[in-house]
């Protein structure tokens, strides 16, 4: 009797382990999660802020971003200034910018720094537009000519870019690249 309750809770369990993986494959299809052929670069702390600027000054097209934090200053030494000067020389040659940056609720610093930043972009023919008071966006997400990914942790300030222990990854991947801008494009609807 006891060797038949044993069979009998091990076939339970065999069982249940089946419908499981059946379960998890089943959903797996339906989430549809994508998978990319893909050149990858880690780029923790400093090393971010060379390559992004070499990929907008390269780029042809145009440049998607979603940011949580856009912090510049007057001082044109700071590193998060460059990267904005970088995006205005790449409007100036015609590459089409889109930003989209979080806009928090009440007085909130971000809000503030953010709609500083988007003023100058604005004036120098960006498009910036700012997500919903009721979502917090607070992606760190660039894509340059819908091939260059850059997704991780660094906002674009100067503590961002000089000082924090950040990481961010490049990926040369264009179906990343395509996912990414429609995630950027989704979150101002």
């Amino acid at each position: 009797m006891r060797l038949g309750k044993r069979l009998t809770k091990r076939y339970i369990k065999y069982i249940f382990a089946v419908f499981f993986i059946i379960y998890v494959s089943i959903t797996n299809i339906y989430a549809r999660p994508e998978a990319y052929d893909a050149k990858v670069t880690f780029l923790p702390n400093r090393y971010l802020l060379d390559s992004m600027i070499k990929d907008v000054t390269d780029a042809q097209k145009n440049i998607f971003i979603a940011i949580y934090m856009f912090k510049t200053t007057d001082d044109r030494h700071q590193m998060s200034t460059l990267l904005e000067e970088a995006l205005i020389s790449a409007l100036k040659k015609g590459v089409k910018v889109f930003v989209v940056m979080d806009l928090g609720k009440g007085n909130d610093i971000t809000t503030d720094i953010n709609k500083e930043t988007a003023e100058e972009l604005l004036k120098a023919g960006a498009t910036v537009v700012f997500d919903s008071k009721d979502v917090r966006t607070h992606a760190k997400l660039m894509v340059i000519d819908e091939k260059i990914t850059y997704v991780g942790s660094h906002n674009y300030t100067d503590s961002a870019f000089k000082y924090n222990n950040e990481t961010t990854v490049r990926i040369v991947s264009e179906g990343l690249a395509s996912d990414a801008v429609k995630y950027i494009k989704r979150l101002v609807r």
